[in-house]
């Protein structure tokens, strides 16, 4: 229990971390946006407006409404990425615990290994309700990670492509126009946000798979050996066979969440940049 409770502990402070960091960035992302784009009469997004928005009290009025517009458009995504990633981040937590339960699935006495023989019987039963429950475990957490891909993998494909054009793009443009310090700034503002939520998303995934094709391991670290084996060994075999099966998020039908995924997306981007950068020159 104790190894379980540090399991949900260490997930709740890292998905805390996580979450105020990425809204730390979201932050600073719209006070670039705000303050460090280029401004057209005095406004730093470029719209039409039913009135003139070079006089005041009508600038103050736009420049209100497209700050409301930016920070609502952030918090959205930042609502978005949290509803997507925290959910496959506690798909990964109870795969760790189902680990664990695994690992600790015992029906020996804690302090002695040495049993009376009255009681062998009603001990192998109660490892063996241990054991099948947490194999039906695993099965719900199979379910879930099939019904999260269904669900989800469209919108992480396009967080995914979205992700990448603005690094593309913003590398570009960083070259292009840079050279002034808020305009510095403000790339490399947009270019965090790009890649640190790109490979939040393919971390989470990667974390995913590795806690899913360690469950065999898990199995075989449990009290099998201590049984009977011929009351567990039909149980035991078909939980290995089905433990091998690794489980994958996906990013539509293009991609699998990896960093193997996040290495080659970004050289995908430079090599995208650099096709950019020559067509300019």
């Amino acid at each position: 229990a104790e190894g379980v409770k540090e399991i949900i502990s260490n997930n709740y402070v890292l998905n805390k971390v996580i979450f105020h960091g990425f809204s730390g960035l979201g932050f600073i992302l719209g006070i670039a946006l705000l303050f460090f784009s280029p401004l057209e009469n005095g406004l730093p997004i470029r719209a039409r407006y039913p009135f003139n928005t070079t006089i005041p009290p009508w600038q103050q009025i736009a420049f209100g409404v497209e700050t409301c517009t930016v920070l609502g458009g952030l918090l959205s995504i930042v609502a978005m990425d949290s509803l997507t990633t925290l959910k496959c981040s506690l798909i990964t937590t109870l795969f760790n615990v189902l680990n664990a339960n695994f690992e600790n699935c015992t029906s020996r006495n804690e302090n002695t290994d040495k049993f009376c023989e009255g009681y062998e019987r009603k001990l192998n039963n109660k490892f063996h309700r241990r054991y099948k429950t947490c194999i039906q475990f695993h099965q719900r957490l199979v379910s879930m990670t099939n019904d999260y891909n269904r669900i989800y993998s469209s919108s992480m494909f396009v967080q995914m492509l979205s992700s990448t054009s603005m690094i593309c793009l913003t590398g570009f443009q960083a070259v292009v126009v840079g050279g002034q310090s808020s305009d510095i700034f403000k790339f490399g503002v947009y270019l965090s946000a790009a890649v640190s939520q790109l490979f939040y998303a393919c971390w989470i995934g990667n974390e995913l798979s590795y806690a899913s094709t360690v469950v065999d391991r898990s199995l075989w670290l449990s009290d099998w050996h201590y049984e009977n084996l011929q009351s567990i060994l039909q149980t035991f075999t078909l939980s290995m066979t089905f433990s091998r099966q690794p489980l994958v998020l996906k990013a539509g039908v293009f991609y699998v969440l990896s960093l193997q995924t996040f290495i080659v997306i970004i050289k995908r981007s430079y090599s995208a940049f650099t096709l950019l950068n020559n067509m300019d020159v």
